[in-house]
This record gives C-alpha cells, structure tokens and sequence, in this order.
C-alpha cells in the first residue's frame, strides 16, 4: 500500500503593510502524494499533515495560531503520540524535526563546513517507527503568530507559554481523537523545562496523563545553570567537568596524558572535593588556599592561573569560551566547544559576536525550506521566525514566585503522581550552554528515593554538543536508547 502524505492548510497568513494579518481558509488547499522512507527496521509508510490549531491563554481573548507538522502510521493497535520541542526561549522545533528524530533528515557533518547542494534525505533512525510524532513551533517561531490584535510579548513568559501550549496539545488530541493513547513529551533544552511544565499543566488542567519525557540537553533549574558573581556560586563546580573537555579536546596543557573520560572524572571529583569547599569558605580561603586552588584548576581547564586568581576562582561560559585559545585569536563555541571561531574583538574581555557552532543551524533550516517546497508543496505563507532569542529578551521566566525558574519539584511530584511515567535524558559532553553535570546535578536534587527511581529514568552522555542529536552516528544510538520509554 502507498504511503500518502496529506497536507491540510486552515490557516494562512498574508502580510500587509508591516503587519502579519489573519486569515482563515477552511481546507483551502489539499494535497496527497506517495512517499516512503527506509528505516533501520524496514520500509516506513506514514501519513503527514501540516496545519495550525488556534490556541488561546487563560484569558480567551488572547489567541494565536500555532503551526505544526505531524506524522502518523496507520496501524492497527493505537500508537503512542509524541509532541516535539526545541527550546530558546524562541526557536522553532525545524532542529529535532530536521535533524533529529524525524523522518527525513538534513545531512549535517560534524566539525565541516557546509555548503549548497543542502542533501535532504531519509532519516533511518526516527522514531516515528515507535511513536506518531508532532513537531510544534511555540508562538512567533516558525510559521506560528499570535492573532492581532494579540501582541506577541503576552506569549513571551513560562507561564504563559505553558497555558498555550498545553491547549494546543489537548486541542491537538481532541480534534484527532487521540484520548486513549499513550503520550509523550519531548523537549530540547529550554523545551526541557517547557515539557516538564506542559506535563503539569496537562494533567492538572486537562486531565492528560503523560507517560515519558524525553529530555535532550536538558536542565530543570536555572539556579544551577546562571553563574553570577556574587550572587550564585551554584553553577561554577558544575561547569568545571565540561571546561575541563575543552582543555583535553584542544590539548592544552597535560591534559592529552589522560584519556577524556580519565579527564572528566578527574575534574569531576576536583570540582566536588577541593574547588566546591573553597569556593563556600568564601572570604576566609587565606592567600596560600587560594593560590593553591588556582593552580589545579589552571591545570584541568586550561586557563593561565594568574587570570583565575583574577577572576576571584571564578570563571563563567562567555568568559571561558573567549580566553582558552586566546593566544591562538580564536574562540571556541557554547553550543560545542569543539568548533573554532575567529576573535573578531580581542580587547574583549568576554563573550563573541557569534558562535562558531551555529554553523549547523543555518543549513538545517535552508534544509527545512526545501523540504517544505519541494516534498510536502507548501508555499511558505509568512517570513519563518526559526531562532529569534534576541527578540526574546523580555521572556518571563519566574515561577511561583522563584526569581530562578526551577522545576525540580514539580518533576518529582510529576513522578509521585505518575507512577508509570519514565523520564529519559541525554546530555552532549561537548555543550557549554547546558553542561551535563548542571542535569546530573538537577535530577540528583529530586528528592525520590533510589527505588522510587529505578526503571523509570535513564541518563545518557554523548560525544556530541548542544545539539548532540544533528550527528548520524549518535542518531543511531539515541534511537536506540529512547526505544526503550515506549
């Protein structure tokens, strides 16, 4: 039997003037087509649709239509639905949905440059072979725009965020009457704190249960993630593991003697042992504790000591990714600090213009144009708003009245509450912008017992970056890991 691929079109947009108008069609544009897909575990025949879904805050009188592509295998027996997220705050799902997890994938070679024809091609290892999968764009990324006279800014916040989405999930399960089926959540970085929140608010507002998170780069509390002087010391033992990567990865120093892992775990247990203690005595480290201190953290993260003692023992991600290969006037990137840059700035004292691992980005979304065009023939209604975190800056995040957005309890009573419910994380050992020993750290703050843990959480580490998921090489293993919540 062909696989049919359907795309339903009820939303559009037009531009007028300098503003993004409404319209609605009602099925104003139906197409089908034959496709298929190899997957590792044989050929793949999958329904698409493509469409928007309105959606309002507690307040109805705010509206929005958020955009989405989802995929379906007809089956039998009812299949699990997950509905994907990337993060920002301000990014499209374009990254998981195109090189990720769903079915067709842009190809993305690690650390290369990358350069027209952009190689669209079939994704063996997506997991829509176990799950139906929905791709969902948060208001004002993608194609999705709040309604006028709704001004975007009243979906910038997490509270906000979460009540828009979680209607448009409960829509989504209405309107496709999918309320019989396991459900799934799946975020990456931000998104991780926006499925663990959607999870709360599906079960406490709609009645949803939730059966798995899937959590890629993730973290749950800002607090240990947003290093400041002299206002949280949480994240700097925590960010110590991963600068300590970097030093081996451009081997600095006597890093290379040791194996990366042998690295890791050495800087791991210097972070908790030594530097962790110093850092809480505070004022009191006399000069002679200090210098030592700075010494041994020169030696694991590859940054002259003179600079640390500075710093006051303190070193945060702008100023690390600027100063390690200062003396060679490059950069290295956040997203993954295997990537170089030029420094375009060198009196700069921290922080680049660009990250040298955005590179990927930019491909992946001319990627995703194409797919839309010349596979699914949707004619682009409005300019995409694919990663626009600038135009984020006013995002909300406090919660319940935390000045730092943390979902650590919520998570654990999630899991009190939801006793079937598993929660799989995986991590790149080569991102700074949420290291993997801020989640290791977060989950180990839960408050639940080892066996109130045990078979329903996996933690995975890879050799990738933030976005670890764009290699073929982890997607075969992430597939594999992820199989085993459904």
């Amino acid at each position: 039997m062909p696989k049919m691929a359907i795309l339903t079109f009820k939303w559009n947009f037009e531009r007028s003037l300098n503003c993004v108008v409404f319209l609605l069609f009602c099925l104003s544009c139906l197409h089908a087509s034959e496709k298929e897909i190899q997957h590792v575990d044989g050929t793949l025949k999958y329904i698409v649709e493509t469409d928007w879904l309105p959606v309002h805050l507690k307040d109805p009188s705010k509206k929005a239509a958020v955009f989405y592509v989802a995929y379906h295998v007809p089956s039998v027996k009812p299949r699990p639905v997950t509905f994907c997220f990337n993060g920002g705050p301000g990014s499209a799902s374009v990254w998981i949905h195109m090189a990720g997890v769903g079915p067709r994938s842009v190809k993305t070679p690690v650390l290369q440059d990358f350069r027209l024809p952009i190689q669209v091609a079939d994704n063996p290892f997506t997991l829509l072979s176990v799950t139906d999968l929905v791709f969902v764009d948060a208001v004002y990324t993608g194609f999705s725009r709040p309604e006028p006279p709704t001004p975007a800014a009243d979906f910038f916040s997490y509270n906000a965020d979460i009540d828009c989405l979680s209607n448009f999930i409960d829509s989504f399960i209405q309107t496709h009457n999918l309320g019989e089926v396991p459900l799934y959540l799946l975020g990456c970085s931000y998104g991780t704190l926006r499925v663990a929140g959607l999870a709360d608010a599906l079960l406490n507002t709609y009645h949803h249960k939730v059966s798995g998170l899937i959590m890629l780069s993730a973290l749950l509390n800002f607090q240990s993630l947003t290093a400041a002087y002299q206002q949280n010391d949480s994240p700097y033992p925590l960010l110590i593991p991963t600068f300590a990567v970097a030093s081996w990865y451009h081997s600095i120093g006597d890093s290379r003697n040791y194996t990366e892992k042998e690295w890791m775990d050495k800087a791991t247990a210097w972070a908790a042992e030594k530097y962790l203690p110093a850092l809480m005595q505070g004022d009191s480290l006399s000069r002679e504790e200090r210098s030592v201190i700075a010494q041994e953290m020169s030696a694991i993260v590859g940054i002259d000591k003179e600079l640390i003692e500075l710093r006051n023992l303190r070193l945060d991600t702008n100023y690390y990714i600027k100063e390690l290969l200062r003396k060679e006037n490059r950069t290295i990137g956040r997203f993954d600090i295997r990537y170089k840059g030029i420094d375009s700035d060198v009196n700069r004292t921290a922080g680049v213009e660009a990250d040298p691992s955005y590179i990927v980005m930019g491909t992946i979304a001319a990627g995703f144009q194409d797919y839309l065009k010349n596979e699914l023939h949707f004619e682009v209604p409005t300019t995409p708003e694919y990663f626009f975190l600038g135009k984020a800056s006013s995002w909300h995040y406090v919660n319940n009245g935390l000045h730092f957005l943390c979902l650590n309890k919520k998570v654990s009573t999630l899991m009190e509450r939801l006793p079937e419910m598993k929660i799989f994380v995986g991590s790149g050992i080569y991102d700074l912008a949420t290291p993997y020993r801020v989640i290791q750290n977060d989950f180990s703050h839960l408050n639940l017992s080892q066996a109130q843990l045990q078979n329903r959480f996996i933690l995975q580490l890879y050799e990738g970056g933030h976005m670890f998921y764009t290699d073929s090489k982890i997607q075969e293993k992430l597939y594999q890991d992820v199989k085993q919540l459904y």
